[in-house]
């Protein structure tokens, strides 16, 4: 009898540390694929914003500043073109949500320190023209970033985000899909860009080009559409070039489009947006950089991001303009 209560004891114990066990997987797993799924990419986009807002707070004098948007993070190599020109390049290049009067506030957090550059070139994709008022909030954080600096986590009222900051003390918690495989975790995204001179690569892979002739429909034509609430935000922007000195030291380039998607109306529609927002912010016809409007998809990684490949190639074109056209610094 003492023998029976003693085995059913010992198989007792094994089974409860056998649940244990599993359950103590299952939780793991469970975090694990929680942070994938909140590894997202609003807090990648968090991500890229925040480790702007630093640079621009401690960044020192340049020749070239470039600041725009994702397609300007993901589509110039900062330090690759400072290579090329022999001149120092930084970016503060952040999201379109961010827009013009985002953007401002780097600029703003930047020269308030008493920083110079040479030129500022503005980079911006046709996609952040057609802006929406609910992209005011990452104006507002970035306005709001050191009142708000012990609680980062408060971008876009996420809760998911609160969650993640929490694990990543505990776990490797990697960014989800291609981020994660390329870059890894956070803080290797956010290291990635402060290495590379505020300037990051689109993990995922080219577009692909090899569609059979006729086997699929046409991609509709691309529209730039510049909307009030855009053309409003650029005022911001105005001032704080005018308030630095920086109105006659401003170059404006608009991002390249995959050529799938680029039609005669797509032409008459960014020459019009380029005219309006050079007229806004007082921008010369000569300070415009007249780069393709287009490349091959096979440059691409999204319709707005270059892949790795197009930023090379594209930064190399950058670096000829200026070769070209002598650009003074």
């Amino acid at each position: 009898m003492k023998n029976l209560l003693l085995n059913i004891s010992l198989l007792l114990r094994e089974t409860i540390s056998i649940s244990l066990g599993l359950l103590l997987l299952l939780l793991l797993f469970s975090l694990i694929r929680l942070g994938n799924y909140i590894g997202d990419h609003s807090n990648i986009s968090r991500l890229i914003v925040d480790e702007q807002i630093e640079r621009a707070k401690t960044i020192h004098n340049t020749d070239l500043l470039l600041i725009g948007d994702s397609s300007c993070l993901m589509g110039i190599d900062a330090p690759l073109l400072s290579h090329l020109l022999n001149k120092k390049v930084e970016s503060l290049c952040t999201l379109g949500f961010v827009g013009p009067e985002g953007y401002s506030e780097l600029l703003r957090k930047y020269f308030s320190r008493g920083m110079k550059s040479n030129r500022v070139i503005l980079v911006f994709h046709g996609i952040q023209m057609k802006r929406d008022s609910s992209w005011q909030q990452w104006v507002d954080y970035i306005k709001d970033y050191e009142f708000n600096q012990n609680s980062k986590s408060k971008l876009i009222h996420n809760p998911k985000n609160n969650i993640l900051l929490l694990l990543n003390k505990f776990l490797f918690i990697p960014l989800h899909n291609k981020w994660g495989e390329y870059y890894g975790s956070d803080y290797s995204f956010s290291s990635f860009i402060r290495r590379h001179h505020g300037t990051a690569v689109d993990p995922n892979s080219p577009l692909n080009t090899y569609i059979p002739v006729g086997s699929a429909p046409k991609s509709e034509a691309y529209r730039y559409e510049v909307n009030q609430q855009y053309e409003d935000s650029l005022e911001p922007l105005e001032q704080v070039l005018l308030e630095y000195n920086m109105h006659d030291k401003t170059m404006l380039m608009i991002s390249p489009i995959p050529s799938s998607l680029q039609r005669e109306q797509t032409m008459i529609t960014r020459k019009s947006a380029i005219e309006r927002i050079s007229k806004r912010l007082n921008i010369s016809d000569t300070e415009i950089i007249d780069l393709p409007s287009s490349l091959q998809a096979r440059y691409f990684a999204t319709n707005t991001h270059l892949a790795e490949n197009g930023r090379n190639y594209y930064t190399r074109l950058l670096a000829s303009y200026f070769h070209f056209h002598e650009v003074q610094n």
